[in-house]
C-alpha cells in the first residue's frame, strides 16, 4: 500500500462519524450532545422500530441547534452532532419527510 494510499484512509477515517445514539425527546438529545455523540436520530421505539418522534420534537431540537449546525459542509461542527430523524415504515415515510426540517442531515 502506498503512502499516500494510506493517509487517504487515514483522513478518511478522521473524518467519518463513529457513534450514533437514538433519542426520543429534546431531554436524551441535551444528555448525549454533552456526551460528544456525532450522530443523534430521533425517533420513538415505543410505537416501533421505525416511528418518528413528533414534528414538535424535531422542531424544537432543529432550533436548538441551529447555531451549530454547519449545512455547507454538512458534518457537524464544534463538537455538536449531526441530526437524523426516523421516518416510520415505507408507506409514511414520505409525508413524514416532507414536515422534516432543513437542519437534519439523514432520514
Amino acid at each position: 500500500m502506498s503512502s499516500n494510499h494510506r493517509e487517504d484512509n487515514y483522513r478518511r477515517n478522521q473524518l467519518a462519524p463513529t457513534c450514533l445514539v437514538s433519542v426520543q425527546d429534546k431531554a436524551e438529545f441535551e444528555m448525549v450532545v454533552r456526551a460528544g455523540v456525532e450522530i443523534v436520530d430521533l425517533k420513538n421505539p415505543s410505537l416501533g422500530p421505525l416511528s418518528p418522534t413528533s414534528i414538535n420534537i424535531w422542531n424544537e431540537i432543529a432550533a436548538s441547534s441551529s447555531h451549530w449546525q454547519d449545512q455547507k459542509n454538512s458534518r457537524a461542527i464544534l463538537g455538536k452532532p449531526m441530526l437524523s430523524a426516523a421516518l416510520g415504515e415505507f408507506h409514511e415515510a414520505h409525508e413524514v419527510a416532507s414536515s422534516l426540517p432543513p437542519s437534519f442531515h439523514f432520514a
